[in-house]
């Protein structure tokens, strides 16, 4: 047998090999549905411990934080604000496709059960998330108004900082600073012991607006964004 044959056959049975191997995501398509897919556009998995840049921005870019070109990302419009009142934004429709995992995870997406399913909006929730990603999601206002955000997230550690492993941005402001570290776990609630953790507030106008989060550590397991309204109209 010639040896281009054997360059041929050993290549074949490699890509055979490549293709067989791994586990696939389960991933939401859309929280409502509850509809499961490994192909769908809008998301696709990456695998553990990958060190690629979020949708091509440069370490330079990722570093400068509002010298950010965010309409390289797909932020989608999440919650339509129309009143006075609590809006959530679940953090499993956020855009996962160019988010990073942690190491030693295989999915982004998790399902609380026993006593923490009660407590988790909508049942779900994102984890395993590292640096470097970049979330974030749009939002429309009907009128002026202002708004609280809030991350209902968790951390299995007591000593865990949210704000130094992850930047807060409204629109292409100044971040948020804000000083949050009380989480840790319970016997019933390990890794889903949520906290409603005070972003930020701002006065908002009438139009469509993005809130961003550029992950610069280990992301807390995260249930999803409340948008708390007052002073809608006035």
């Amino acid at each position: 047998m010639s040896y281009k044959k054997i360059g041929l056959i050993s290549a074949t049975f490699l890509c055979l090999m490549i293709g067989c191997t791994g586990k696939g995501p389960n991933i939401i398509i859309n929280s409502d549905s509850k509809t499961t897919s490994t192909s769908d556009d809008e998301f696709s998995y990456e695998a553990p411990n990958s060190d690629k840049i979020s949708a091509g921005a440069s370490t330079s870019e990722q570093s400068q934080g509002l010298s950010i070109d965010w309409s390289k990302y797909n932020f989608r419009n999440l919650a339509t604000v129309n009143n006075n009142g609590t809006f959530v934004v679940e953090a499993e429709d956020l855009d996962l496709s160019q988010a990073t995992m942690q190491e030693l995870c295989d999915h982004f997406y998790e399902y609380p059960t026993g006593a923490a399913a009660a407590i988790t909006s909508n049942g779900a929730c994102i984890a395993c998330i590292s640096y470097p990603t970049i979330l974030g999601f749009k939002f429309e206002c009907l009128e002026d108004c202002t708004i609280t955000f809030i991350d209902r997230c968790a951390k299995y550690e007591d000593n865990y900082s949210l704000n130094q492993n992850a930047t807060f941005w409204f629109d292409e402001e100044d971040p948020f600073v804000f000083e949050y570290s009380s989480f840790g776990h319970t016997n019933e609630n390990q890794w889903y012991n949520w906290k409603d953790v005070e972003i930020g507030t701002v006065r908002v106008s009438k139009g469509t607006h993005m809130f961003q989060i550029q992950i610069t550590g280990a992301f807390a397991n995260t249930d999803c964004f409340k948008l708390v309204v007052t002073n809608y109209g006035a």
